[in-house]
């Protein structure tokens, strides 16, 4: 399905990401964080399409789950967190972009430290929104 969404074929690929979610959801139940990942892949999909509003409420449901299922202080929560500001950001929602990508850095901070290459990707894109 990702594969399709980067190649500009957004509705082969929601069509596979539905598929896999009905799929998920039956074999490992709704609160399961692979469910959550379907989430993010749909979200990015609605993201390239530009439907900001429909990716913000799907990245938000991956957010929530990931948290109930993994915790507030997992690294895939972290990425559901820098999900949601570059959401906010292409939604010029600065302040908001801002306090999700500072959620992601506590947490990667924390998790993989801040010599990793996706703690510096988050602080790179927090610059991106003090240029703005």
């Amino acid at each position: 399905a990702r594969v399709h969404a980067e190649q500009g074929c957004y509705a082969r690929s929601l069509e596979l990401n539905d598929r896999a979610l009905t799929i998920f959801q039956k074999a490992l139940g709704d609160d399961h964080p692979r469910v959550a990942t379907i989430y993010s892949e749909m979200a990015a999909t609605r993201s390239r399409q530009g439907s900001h509003n429909l990716a913000l409420s799907l990245h938000e449901r991956a957010l929530a789950l990931r948290r109930k299922t993994l915790g507030d202080r997992h690294i895939d929560v972290a990425r559901s967190y820098a999900n949601l500001g570059r959401t906010y950001f292409g939604m010029d929602s600065f302040h908001r972009a801002l306090e999700c990508f500072e959620n992601a850095k506590a947490i990667l901070a924390e998790t993989l430290g801040d010599k990793h290459p996706e703690f510096a990707a988050v602080c790179h894109s927090m610059a991106k929104v003090h240029a703005e």
